[in-house]
């Protein structure tokens, strides 16, 4: 018997229908990875399933203890993020309950802890349910992935790497038979058009005058003889309408959020220097004696174990934060912090409201831009808390990206944003002009921009001059 059956499950959130007629069920032992656009649905799910709302229609069953880790920060102020997504872990791991829910259970998680989830998980032997968007995770992790997209789920076996491969599969599988069914309907198209002209042509010669030369009986001939090729026309558009109705629609492809960032800064100018830099917090010391200079241009990254201060350092170079020692900002340069917090959770604001606020005028190019980053106007109409947690993330990159920010100070920019949205993320700052500073826990972003680490661990900041793939092969065996 299942742990977990879900039946005919719907749900609707005025006139969008949310959740359609979904069906899945979990067994002892098995993690399933739930994915999906951000805004699709995937926690109200775990909601739903945890007794938290009820459905519309459907079923929802249960047939053991149940946990569930949400991905709302809580714990004390005083602990970082990390610490607080590994103190709630460990509370909802100890009531050992036999149905998981964890709702991005690896946000702020350094290595070391995404390790420790990962045996925590394997020795619990619960049946799992995952909303994720950690590429690492779900390929060490989940056994198949659920997709949840436009309401509907769709199964995939393996982890993250196989359910990217065999999406994209389907996707080509599915848009090859359209364009064949295209193709024949075209061909079809064609012959009609041909057929037509000629019964056009013999209904014209059947009534020529005698005097054209006809023989007798040649008019009466001709005339059946168009007859003919009407009957066959008229069945062939019958054909094609048949052939219309039963063919598939043209497979969606993957919505490609784009950004855009026009950074500014010149590069090989010193934008950043530490000199003899500390953090204190009473007797206890973050670090001391850092001395560093960045340039315009750099893709630094930012790497430390939860809790050594990478936060802490960003704010104070954002100038939010005391120190000890020289820290210089060139004045030409623009340092923005993009914090790793929910900012709209407590206001009545609209995001479009909130957007004039911050940028003044929001016209036609600043509303394509926020279409293209995956924030509608559907969205911009709604009050901001209730955006989810990888839309506000979206809302707050694209008040950066319209002030046209050329110094990005970026902690986990990828928390809570969907698949295809951190792909894209890669995409634009690998092409970004000003300089990247970045706090994550996301590898596969760290190998594919930095090239310089800023290495915080062990009660020392240093700067290290390879690239992050290296970094980590070399210093962490990774």
């Amino acid at each position: 018997m299942p742990l977990l059956l879900v039946r005919n499950l719907t749900l609707s959130l005025g006139d969008r229908t949310l959740l359609d007629n979904l069906s899945f069920s979990l067994e002892t032992g098995e993690c399933v990875g739930l994915v999906g656009p951000n805004g699709a649905g995937k926690t109200t799910l775990l909601r739903l399933i945890a007794g938290e709302l009820l459905p519309d229609s459907g079923l929802v069953r249960t047939t053991c203890a149940l946990g569930f880790l949400r991905q709302e920060q809580r714990a004390a102020d005083a602990l970082s993020g990390g610490e607080r997504t590994r103190a709630a872990l460990d509370a909802v791991l100890a009531q050992q309950p036999g149905l998981l829910l964890l709702d991005e259970p690896t946000n702020h998680l350094d290595a070391r802890n995404i390790a420790y989830l990962l045996q925590r998980l394997q020795a619990l032997r619960a049946a799992t349910l995952v909303v994720s968007h950690d590429r690492y995770f779900l390929d060490a992790a989940a056994d198949r992935i659920l997709e949840l997209a436009d309401g509907r789920l769709t199964e995939y076996a393996g982890g993250y790497s196989d359910y990217r491969a065999q999406k994209a599969q389907r996707y080509a599988e599915q848009l090859h038979q359209y364009e064949v069914g295209q193709r024949r309907q075209r061909a079809l198209e064609e012959d009609i058009a041909a057929l037509r002209q000629r019964a056009q042509t013999a209904h014209r010669k059947s009534t020529e005058a005698p005097s054209s030369g006809l023989k007798m009986g040649e008019k009466e001939k001709r005339r059946a003889s168009a007859k003919k090729m009407d009957k066959k026309v008229k069945n062939d558009i019958r054909r094609l309408e048949r052939m219309r109705e039963a063919a598939p629609e043209r497979p969606k492809a993957e919505r490609r959020v784009r950004f855009e960032i026009e950074g500014q800064s010149a590069h090989s100018r010193r934008i950043l220097e530490a000199k003899d830099l500390g953090k204190r917090f009473g007797a206890h010391a973050l670090f001391t004696g850092a001395s560093f200079a960045l340039r315009g241009g750099d893709r630094v990254a930012l790497f430390g174990e939860n809790g050594a201060g990478k936060t802490t350092l960003l704010r104070m170079i954002a100038g939010e934060e005391s120190f000890e020692g020289e820290l210089w900002v060139s004045p030409s340069a623009r340092p923005c912090l993009i914090r790793q917090d929910f900012a709209f959770t407590d206001t009545e604001q609209t995001v479009l409201a909130l957007l004039q606020a911050e940028l003044g005028t929001v016209g036609g190019a600043e509303r394509r831009l926020l279409n293209n980053l995956g924030l509608t106007s559907r969205q911009l109409a709604q009050p901001a808390r209730a955006l989810s947690f990888g839309e506000q993330m979206k809302c707050k990159l694209a008040m950066a990206i319209l002030r046209q920010e050329d110094f990005l100070l970026l902690d986990e920019p990828t928390n809570h944003l969907d698949l295809p949205a951190r792909e894209q993320l890669e995409e634009t700052l690998a092409s970004y002009n000003g300089t990247l500073l970045i706090a994550s826990h996301d590898l596969y972003l760290l190998r594919r921009l930095c090239t310089s680490v800023l290495d915080l661990r062990g009660g020392a900041l240093r700067l290290v001059q390879q690239d992050f793939a290296r970094f980590a092969e070399e210093s962490l065996g990774l």
